[in-house]
């Protein structure tokens, strides 16, 4: 009886493993992906809007020793967590746009296609500047982020990288407020929608416009 038991409890305690596993997945995405935004376009948004000189404050600024472990419990850690289990949803996702072309199921892959772009880009623009800084002694400042992005094939992978971060926080979002209970009826996932679209938008014009303002002419640095 105790194994017949387990037998049928072990089923049950995988389903609810995973519920608690996706909750957690949904909600280190809007911490990780939704911090690691705000910051880093704070940031990038200092050069477009100040100049190099402003830049340069806030990078000072990142250095500090509070900033590194405010980066690593907010972005660091649910973001590496976020990124494991979003690969093995992608791994075990089963795409039905073909036979169901919903606008919802559109999303979904959609969110798995810049899920994968999404980390791509951390994973290099983590080696360009903490890397970079903690273990080869580069300063990241504003002369240094310009020699990085002064390649047009990296200006455009920092853009594609944006663009794809801002997609993936404004859907996230969306799939976040339905998960957690938030939006529950049709009207309000639609109304959700409206707003979630309208906010990665938003994000994606303000990220473009920081990211080219590493090549404007008037903050070029010899």
């Amino acid at each position: 009886m105790t194994t017949t038991h387990a037998l049928h409890a072990t089923p049950e305690r995988r389903l609810a493993w995973h519920f608690l596993l996706r909750r957690l997945h949904s909600l280190s995405g809007m911490l990780s992906l939704g911090a690691f935004m705000v910051l880093h376009l704070w940031g990038l948004s200092r050069m477009a809007y100040g100049g190099p000189e402003a830049y340069n404050v806030v990078a000072a600024a990142r250095r500090s020793a509070a900033y590194l472990v405010l980066e690593a419990l907010l972005v660091g850690i649910p973001l590496i967590f976020h990124a494991v289990y979003g690969l093995i949803i992608t791994r075990d996702a089963r795409p039905n746009v073909g036979t169901f072309p919903t606008w919802s199921n559109w999303v979904f892959v959609l969110m798995r296609v810049t899920g994968v772009i999404a980390l791509v880009f951390v994973v290099v623009h983590f080696f360009n500047t903490r890397v970079q800084e903690l273990f080869l002694g580069r300063e990241i400042d504003a002369a240094f982020m310009q020699r990085v992005l002064r390649p047009i094939p990296m200006l455009d992978f920092y853009i594609l990288g944006v663009m794809a971060c801002a997609f993936h926080l404004a859907a996230g979002t969306w799939s976040f407020l339905i998960r957690w209970g938030i939006t529950i009826t049709a009207r309000s996932q639609r109304v959700a929608a409206v707003l979630c679209g309208t906010f990665g938008l938003l994000l994606t014009a303000l990220g473009v416009h920081v990211a080219a303002a590493f090549h404007d002419p008037k903050y070029i640095i010899p």
